[in-house]
C-alpha cells in the first residue's frame, strides 16, 4: 500500500510508534496466513474493532489519532465489506490533521532548498513526505 515507506515504516518503528497500527498489521497478517475464519484472526479482529470504535467515536482525543491511525484505517478498509465507511473516516481524520495541505507545503519547502539533493532532507521534510504519501493513499483509495 502506498501509505507506507519501506525505510521508515519498519517492524520496530511501527511497533514503537503506534500499537493500533501494529495490531492492525498483525491482525490482517493473521488473516492472510490463517484465513478469515481462523480463531487467531477472529480474536485479533474483535480487539481491533473495539480500538477502532474508540478512534471513530473521538478521533482527535484518542491517543491513536495521528497519521498511524489513518494508515490503520486504510489497511482495515482494504479488507472490509464496508471499506468505504472506513475510508471516509480516514479522510475526515486526515482533514482534521491538515494532511491535504502537506503536498503544497512540501513542494514549497523543496523548491526553496538550495540543494536539490534529496539525500539530505530535514526531519520536517521527512514528516511532510510522509503526510503527503498518506494523504495521497487516502485520496486514491477514496476514488476507487
Amino acid at each position: 500500500m502506498p501509505a507506507f515507506c519501506t525505510e521508515y515504516d519498519t517492524y520496530g518503528s511501527v511497533r514503537s510508534r503506534s500499537s493500533l497500527l501494529f495490531d492492525t498489521i498483525v491482525a490482517f497478517g493473521a488473516r492472510a496466513a490463517k484465513g478469515h475464519l481462523s480463531s487467531s484472526f477472529q480474536r485479533l479482529h474483535t480487539k481491533l474493532r473495539e480500538r477502532l470504535c474508540n478512534l471513530v467515536l473521538d478521533p482527535m482525543t484518542s491517543r491513536h489519532g495521528g497519521v498511524e491511525a489513518i494508515q490503520a484505517l486504510l489497511i482495515h478498509a482494504c479488507y472490509a465489506e464496508d471499506g468505504w465507511l472506513l475510508v471516509s473516516l480516514a479522510i475526515r481524520l486526515a482533514i482534521k490533521l491538515n494532511l491535504p495541505d502537506s503536498l503544497e507545503d512540501l513542494l514549497r519547502m523543496v523548491t526553496r532548498r538550495k540543494s536539490h539533493n534529496l539525500q539530505n532532507i530535514t526531519e520536517q521534510e521527512q514528516d511532510l513526505f510522509r503526510a503527503t504519501r498518506v494523504w495521497c493513499a487516502v485520496f486514491n483509495l477514496e476514488q476507487m
